[in-house]
């Protein structure tokens, strides 16, 4: 078995200082602060798959792009597996960090050329992105580990774990893994929705472990559910809000005829916004000026993903001091159809722990269904 392994090393750098994405604007999100996510996610599959498949008998070849694409933290995460071997590919120098696209592209078409039987690959759309355009008419399967700002696309698992979980069935020829291809999407602007489909990838495919694409925003309905987490609100006026991205949220914004950020993170206070388009940092030093604070957020549409995707802003700190009981979650009914349970992914499995479980979300005026957390 010879597997293919890269890392976006500055993948998901952009999301806890309230950046949309990565790609073209890392050495600012550098600037404010930004921190990369993808070693921390990459850690947390690798130390997993060991954990599964250290004590096969058969022996595993992992290629891999030298010192931050792959190598380095993959030679620490499987030391000690015996059976897993490490290959470095050839490749062109690699600058300063950060690496590029075109380092990226590279990677992939020399593992194809050197016959991997999969691929993985840490990041996030805009990294699917290039493993697309690499990939060509080629048909080896890929795996996604989640690491991005939002991470639309059909092509990663939940989870890093997942992820793990998936290559070893698929390592063990396990009958239940399967390849169907999957949608690579990616943000643009483009009217409401603000993304699309830039083509499809060959997927590894387990059970309920890979997630869907965002689905379109469905909206049906959602007055008075709306009405109800405003009632909530004045209920409690000296509370500060956060509302999360999304147009579900934002229109409470718009039925309080407040300024809003469709895809960033707001405050309101006694019912006018007091900041817009918080990243972290900021959200924080407001969070340490008011006694009680609460976070209103919506599932992604069709993966169900409350934390993890396209609100890092809520960082580890601000979810560790929210009290569970002043998270309230908004969705229409039709949203809910297409979602058959609800997932956190930060990548701190405590802030995880502490919000799965059932929990209510307001689907109408004084109406809410319970729904799983995973």
């Amino acid at each position: 078995m010879r597997i293919g392994f890269l890392i976006n090393p500055i993948s998901g750098t952009g999301g806890l200082v309230g950046l949309k994405g990565t790609d073209s604007v890392f050495m600012e999100a550098i600037k404010r602060g930004g921190i990369p996510i993808s070693y921390r996610k990459a850690l947390v599959f690798l130390k997993h798959f060991a954990l599964l498949g250290c004590g096969r008998p058969e022996r595993i070849e992992i290629l891999v792009p030298p010192r931050y694409m792959g190598y380095n933290i993959a030679r620490y995460a499987l030391r000690g597996c015996d059976n897993i071997i490490l290959r470095g590919i050839s490749f062109p120098q690699l600058a300063e960090f950060p690496s590029t696209r075109e380092h990226t592209i590279h990677a992939v078409k020399e593992m194809l050329e050197a016959g991997i039987d999969t691929l993985v690959f840490v990041g996030g759309d805009g990294t699917a992105r290039d493993v697309l355009e690499a990939m060509g008419n080629k048909r080896v399967p890929v795996l996604g580990v989640p690491a991005g700002v939002k991470v639309y696309s059909a092509v990663f698992a939940y989870t890093p774990r997942d992820a793990a979980e998936i290559l070893n069935a698929f390592v063990n020829g396990s009958s239940g893994t399967r390849i169907e291809y999957r949608e690579v999407v990616d943000w643009i602007s483009l009217g409401d929705e603000h993304y699309k489909v830039f083509g499809y990838l060959p997927m590894l495919i387990l059970g309920g472990l890979v997630q869907p694409s965002k689905t379109l925003g469905c909206y049906d309905g959602l007055e008075g559910a709306v009405d109800y987490v405003i009632e909530l609100m004045q209920s409690k006026p000296d509370s500060l809000y956060l509302t999360g991205p999304g147009r579900t949220v934002k229109y409470i914004h718009m039925r309080l005829n407040i300024p809003y950020t469709l895809l960033g993170v707001d405050a309101v206070y006694r019912g006018k916004v007091i900041g817009l388009d918080l990243d972290y940092l900021r959200l924080l030093r407001l969070v340490d000026s008011y006694e009680d604070f609460s976070i209103i957020i919506t599932p992604i549409g069709g993966q169900g993903i409350l934390f993890g995707r396209g609100n890092h802003q809520f960082g580890r700190k601000i979810l560790k001091r929210l009290n569970p009981e002043n998270l309230f979650i908004i969705a229409s009914e039709c949203k809910m159809r297409d979602i058959e349970k609800l997932r956190v992914d930060t990548g701190y499995t405590d802030i995880d722990a502490k919000f799965k479980g059932y929990k209510k979300v307001i689907t109408g005026y004084r109406e809410e269904r319970v729904m799983l957390v995973e």
